[in-house]
């Protein structure tokens, strides 16, 4: 994946009250920026191993695309994919060698851009595969915040490097999702068939998607197919093996608010409440953490420890303490996506 730089120059700030200045030419840019270190869902490493390689061998010059194991013998990619010949699922898992897997069988969709194969063995590190959205699971939305992933070209003309972005979603189709890095940054060369990643009501890491096509500059729109739709076909392939995976990974006892649901760790296990009946996910004092609440319990209006940029401002709960830093004429709001938190800058 691939970001570019960009400094924008603004002029002609105006006088304005300390808390917000008023800039004629604000931009607002809520982008994470590609990270090489997975922090935005909080995904265990038994889980990061599920996202691979599909490629012919280790050659830095082999064709490449990405993927990411559903069951624990089907790896899920795009069909255009299978023009690589003889391909191999690469393994990676931090401190050991690359693992190379064959393949046995391929199978791809009659009608949209999406396959399965089947690899000759499980892979020797422990993994745990990513199942994907089911029609009966909370649907993706525009304007949601995403989870790109694939191995594919980096700003430096790297590959083969597992990196990871968070963007808006901006289209929905039946078929498919759109997500837009506004000129800033997107999926590349490489990253085909590489899954969007999200969490369910539940808590439960899903895939949303598999990545058929971008845009020629990689920092504009990328296009998923949607596996939700495709689920009846995936479940018949495969045998739709379910995963009972309840480990907390990146999620603490403090937890986080991701898609309406409160998830923190209980016992060493994740737990997950999806908010409803008048409540959404906030601060709660008796828990000290984030749980469901009544939004006027909440002193931090529905933000949590990770953050986001609301109209210019980054915003940030601390412990139930709502911090607010009101970017100055000249900056904008983005989120950093080496670490989630939004910031000021040039």
């Amino acid at each position: 994946m691939r970001r570019l730089v960009l400094v924008v120059l603004l002029a002609g700030c105006s006088e304005a009250p300390p808390a917000l200045p008023t800039c004629p030419a604000r931009v607002s840019a809520p982008l994470v920026n590609a990270a090489s270190g997975e922090t935005y869902l909080g995904l265990a490493p038994e889980q990061l191993r599920s996202i691979v390689q599909l490629s012919t061998g280790l050659d830095p010059e082999a064709p490449l695309c990405s993927g990411v194991f559903i069951t624990p013998e089907w790896v899920a990619t795009a069909a255009h994919c299978l023009a690589i010949q003889s391909p191999r699922v690469v393994v990676t898992a931090e401190g050991a060698a690359p693992e190379l897997l064959g393949v046995v069988d391929q199978v791809a969709h009659p009608d949209v851009d999406v396959a399965l194969l089947r690899v000759s063995s499980r892979p020797s590190s422990p993994f745990e595969p990513l199942a994907p959205l089911g029609p009966s699971d909370r649907a993706i939305a525009v304007d949601d915040k995403v989870e790109l992933a694939g191995y594919g070209l980096t700003e430096t003309g790297g590959t083969r490097e597992l990196r990871f972005l968070v963007e808006p979603v901006t289209e929905i189709d039946a078929a498919s999702v759109v997500v837009s890095g506004l000129g800033d940054q997107g999926a590349c060369q490489g990253d085909s068939g590489g899954p969007l990643v999200v969490r369910d009501a539940v808590g439960a890491v899903r895939v949303g998607g598999v990545l058929t096509s971008g845009s020629a500059s990689c920092l504009e729109r990328d296009r998923y197919v949607r596996l939700d739709q495709v689920s009846a076909w995936v479940g018949d392939v495969t045998g739709g093996d379910a995963s009972s995976f309840d480990a907390c990974g990146g999620i603490d006892a403090t937890g986080r608010c991701l898609y309406g649901s409160a998830l923190f760790c209980d016992g060493g296990k994740l737990a997950a409440d999806a908010c409803g009946g008048g409540r959404t996910c906030g601060w709660d004092d008796a828990s000290s953490g984030f749980r469901c609440v009544t939004p006027a319990d909440d002193p931090c209006e529905g933000v949590d420890s990770v953050g986001t940029c609301r109209d210019g401002v980054a915003l940030r709960c601390e412990e139930g303490v709502l911090s607010r830093e009101a970017c100055g004429c000249g900056q904008t709001c983005r989120v950093d996506g080496r670490t989630g938190a939004p910031r000021c800058v040039e």
